[in-house]
């Protein structure tokens, strides 16, 4: 019988970098054939694919953090019967609680097909102190591995300090170093993401899921139009204005020179111009905070999306 494909599932709040970690995974196991599955809380296309993937699947409807969902079971009975993969990387969404997850993969009818190697925890240096609350502390607390993001942006402080909050919850948590580099075109990284399944115990059964296994009340506004913004300034104007209510942000637009791509995350705002255009054709947004109202966007109006819709 094949030996069950070995799954990292890779977990962290709204905006951490889950996207980029894995991305510099897939790029570093060059010698391996890797899958992805990533689940988004609403609409899909919005984010770049991953590179370097042998095969994606992307779960868009609901949240795969629910124990029993079938999206989440067809998509790995799907990438686990086909045979030609080493490794399956797992993208959740970012309000997600591993441990259904891990629930849900540890079935006994998945028993046979993939096996969880490791919770790979992504926590942001610059704002994990915002982030903090039951979906945050429940991620950390299901973490083997902790991968602390944007480093150089926050400084060396701010870093312990984001390791510091880690491990008061999961003091038994592994910390993947900061300065391990690419050698050979090969990444440190990958060998010691793998190899921390060799230690982890199988997945207890699950016990039945209740709301807060799911995840806590956290607002998420969406909008898709296929209007053309214009000017670019209007919409680099409307991100800058958000207001504290809206945590995180992130979308594609059409601009009448094209398409640009954006993030914001604490107010930080990161926008790409010039990226390709979605297959969907749409300018698709998506908002996401604690207490978010639509008022909080309301300004989306003077670029001209409607939001009745």
């Amino acid at each position: 019988m094949p030996r069950p494909l070995p799954v990292t599932l890779v977990a962290g709040f709204l905006g951490a970098g889950k996207t980029t970690l894995l991305n510099r995974l897939l790029a570093g196991a060059s010698s391996l054939r890797v899958g992805v599955l990533q689940n988004e809380r609403g609409f899909a296309g919005i984010d770049d694919a991953p590179i370097a993937a042998r095969a994606r699947v992307e779960i868009s409807e609901g949240c795969a953090c629910c124990v029993r969902n079938p999206d989440l079971v067809n998509a790995v009975r799907e990438l686990s019967s086909r045979g030609d993969l080493d490794w399956l990387l797992f993208e959740a969404s970012g309000l997600a609680d591993p441990l259904p997850l891990v629930w849900t993969l540890g079935r006994p009818d998945l028993a046979d097909r993939v096996r969880v190697d490791a919770v790979l925890l992504v926590v942001d240096a610059c704002h994990f102190a915002a982030a903090r609350g039951v979906e945050w502390e429940a991620q950390v607390r299901a973490a083997d591995l902790v991968h602390v993001s944007k480093r150089d942006v926050a400084g060396e402080m701010a870093a312990r300090a984001a390791e510091e909050a880690v491990l008061d919850l999961r003091p038994r948590a592994r910390f993947l170093p900061h300065e391990a580099a690419p050698i050979g075109g090969a990444d440190p990284l990958v060998r010691l993401v793998i190899d921390a399944g060799e230690e982890r115990p199988p997945a207890r059964p699950a016990p039945a899921p209740t709301a807060a296994s799911r995840h806590a009340p956290f607002a998420a506004r969406e909008v898709a139009s296929r209007a053309v913004v214009h000017p670019l300034e209007a919409l680099e104007d409307f991100l800058a204005a958000l207001p504290p209510a809206v945590f995180r942000a992130k979308g594609i637009v059409r601009v009448r020179d094209g398409w640009v791509r954006f993030h914001v995350v604490g107010g930080r705002v990161d926008l790409a111009v010039g990226v390709p255009p979605p297959d969907h054709g749409e300018s698709r947004l998506a908002f996401f905070g604690r207490h978010l109202h639509e008022g909080d966007i309301a300004g989306l109006r003077a670029v001209g999306f409607d939001l009745s819709s």
